[in-house]
Order: structure tokens, then sequence, then C-alpha cells
């Protein structure tokens, strides 16, 4: 829409080559963002002016980039599977209330530059369990106080009735009716954001906090097509995908006593936001 078109490719099918604008220096002429290299053409809107406001974000990305260069620094992302995360290192434990900010800075070495850390989940149901759904809030306005680069991105849960073999049948009966929660979105929701922000020169290095191997093609992409390094933090030792590991430049596990270093303080400094007692 922005009038994107690959480097080395002709003028649209049954059309004339569009011309830069005079006197622009960005548009019309190529660039490149990490290794994704496209064409920037002129356009104009219904007034004549140029049509740039779309692609300020790309300049943006590259001044950003040239900056952390200078200091010797990596731009970082860290994209967080909070399911993966509650389930493979939290859960049964006293760390629920996780400071995400100073855990992964601690984990990463200082050419490291965290500007972002992107945690998925999905909000719990109050009709189901309230008090997870009251401590799940709590939570999330605790981080948006205390860690503001931390951004939720929320995907969603469903509850369905199915039916499913007992693992020691019965006389008689070898099948239960039972309820099973799944959380849906937060894989896609990883990897469109993984793609996207790569695309948009955000970051130099992405570090993905998950061992879902669906992101496997994600991962795929941003290291191949756009150059950019990939770490992967396993929520616990010993757990792998080698569908991720594939693709990652550098491995770290999430310890318990990393997660008893990198709490929340309870209450968040100049609020009224405590740690849940059941925590």
């Amino acid at each position: 829409p922005l009038g994107l078109r690959p480097l080395g490719a002709g003028p649209p099918s049954g059309g004339p080559a569009v011309s830069p604008p005079l006197g622009s220096p960005t548009l019309g002429r190529r660039t490149r963002q990490g290794s994704c290299s496209f064409t920037l053409l002129g356009l104009k809107s219904r007034r004549g002016r140029s049509v740039s406001s779309g692609l300020r974000s790309l300049d943006l990305g590259q001044a950003k980039s040239s900056d952390c260069r200078k200091e010797g620094k990596m731009r970082t992302h860290v994209y967080v599977d909070g399911f993966n995360l509650y389930y493979g290192a939290l859960r049964n434990t006293s760390c629920k209330w996780l400071d995400l900010s100073c855990l992964f800075r601690s984990m990463l070495s200082p050419m490291h530059d965290v500007q972002k850390i992107k945690y998925f989940t999905a909000r719990v149901s109050a009709k189901r369990d309230m008090n997870s759904a009251a401590h799940q809030d709590v939570y999330l306005r605790a981080l948006g106080k205390h860690c503001p680069n931390v951004e939720p991105i929320f995907g969603y849960f469903t509850v369905r009735a199915v039916t499913l073999p007992l693992e020691n049948p019965k006389k008689g009966q070898r099948m239960a009716r039972v309820l099973k929660t799944e959380e849906k979105g937060s894989d896609v929701n990883i990897a469109a954001h993984l793609v996207h922000d790569a695309w948009l020169n955000a970051y130099d290095c992405a570090v993905v906090v998950s061992n879902d191997g669906d992101l496997a093609e994600a991962l795929r992409l941003v290291k191949s097509d756009c150059k950019k390094t990939i770490g992967l933090i396993r929520p616990r030792k010993g757990q792998k995908s080698n569908k991720l590991s594939d693709h990652a430049d550098f491995f770290r596990h999430i310890t318990p006593a990393a997660l008893k270093k990198n709490q929340l303080p309870s209450p968040i400094p100049g609020t009224g936001i405590f740690k849940p007692k059941e925590w």
C-alpha cells in the first residue's frame, strides 16, 4: 500500500515507472533495513504532498540502530510466551511476582540494550477462577507501573467439554467427559510481532522465551531474510525444542535462583499494589 517494491524489480505490470518527487531525500531511493531490502517509490497524496508518514518508523529504526552501534550495544527485544513461562518455571513456586525487566537484563550480557519486552498471555476468566483472575490483574497492573518497557499482548482462553480416555480405566468405564481449557492466539501473536518488528528494523537481537516449536518458521525468516541475531531462553533447564534450537545463536535457561533474585517490590513504590498473599 505504500509502494514497496523488491530491489531489482521493474515497474508494476502494465504501468509506467514511478519517479520520486523532487527534493525528497527519502522516497524513491533504495533502502536497506538490516538485510530486508526494498525500494521506496515516490508517492503523492491527492493534494500533491509526499506520502511519508507511514515510513517514519523505518527512519526511526535506522537512527536508533546507529546510536546503539556507536555505543557497541545491540538493540534487543524479548518475546515472552507467558503460558510457557508459567508452566515451565513459575507454577508451584512462590516466585510468581516476577520482575520481567530485571530478570532478562540479569540473564543477558551488558552488550544487550533491552528496549522492549513483549509479554504474551491471556486473561483468566473470573467465571472460571475468580482468585486467579484477580491475581493476574494485580500482577499486570504492577508490571505496568514498575516496568515501563513491558508490553502485555493478549490472546484468549477457550473452555470446552471433550471426551478423553482414562489413564487407569475402570471396569465398564474407559472414557470420561471433562472440561478442557486451552490458550489461543499467543503463538500466532509472537510469530507475527517477531517478524513485523524485524521488518521495521526495531531490533538487532530478538530473544524468545519459549519452548514452542511452532515458532520455528518465524525464527527462520527473521534470521535468514533479515539477518537478525536470535537468542533462546528456556523456561527450565533440560527443556529443549530442536526446532527452535536450529535457528538460535545463543541459549539460556531460567534457574530457580534467578527467579528468587528478580522479584517485584511489594508494594510497588508510589502505589497501593501489593503481591497477592497466596503468591
